[in-house]
């Protein structure tokens, strides 16, 4: 019997390789925005490469910690802070009492004042040190279409020292809250997904 087909076949077979598995997506890949109350420091951070493939939605960040004190209650509670942007954008950090808000501006211009501190309420607040940026490349520059900011939230004003971390998303063009997402599974993604989505709702407190 003649047997050289067949072991032509099972050679074949024992040299053939299976295909690499695929590497986590781009989502698992990008940082989580984390961080403790913003304080004020030299602006000279750089912004982190894009999160993402060009020819998608992609994430870019600053910091808070790269802020610089413009004014300042000289012994008062509440300060007032220029902040690093992208895209031709520039973020001011509003403080008092125990409280965050955050202004978007472009040509010197505010464009949109998100009180973030009412969004627990009008209790005390304080934004995580990280800013996402979320937009798309064009003609190789990083456009932005929203922020993705952490809201540390006191809801009990019993407990001061017990915060919600809440995701909040500005839309840049419209300057406003496009949404909010509570702790849960996946929360980047679902803010990310309010920005891929937009425009959608608009809150202006």
């Amino acid at each position: 019997m003649n047997i050289a087909p067949l072991a032509i076949v099972v050679m074949l077979a024992a040299c053939s390789k299976p295909s690499d598995p695929q590497v986590g997506s781009s989502a698992e890949r990008t940082a989580e925005a984390v961080g403790a109350v913003a304080s004020a420091g030299p602006e000279t951070a750089a912004p982190a490469p894009a999160s993402a493939a060009p020819d998608g939605p992609v994430s870019q960040y600053t910091s808070f910690r790269h802020c610089k004190v413009i004014a300042d209650g000289n012994g008062e509670d509440w300060s007032t802070s220029r902040c690093q942007g992208l895209g031709g954008y520039t973020l001011q950090l509003n403080y008092f009492d125990a409280r965050e808000s955050l202004d978007v501006m472009r040509g010197g211009k505010v464009i949109g004042e998100i009180k973030l501190w009412l969004r627990g309420g009008g209790g005390f607040n304080a934004l995580g040190d990280t800013v996402e940026w979320r937009g798309t490349m064009q003609g190789g520059a990083f456009v932005p279409r929203a922020l993705i900011v952490r809201n540390n939230v006191v809801r009990d004003s019993a407990q001061p020292d017990r915060s919600v971390g809440v995701l909040e998303v500005v839309d840049l063009e419209r300057g406003c809250l496009a949404g909010s997402i509570e702790p849960q599974a996946n929360q980047n993604q679902a803010a990310r997904a309010i920005v891929d989505a937009l425009p959608g709702d608009c809150f202006k407190p």
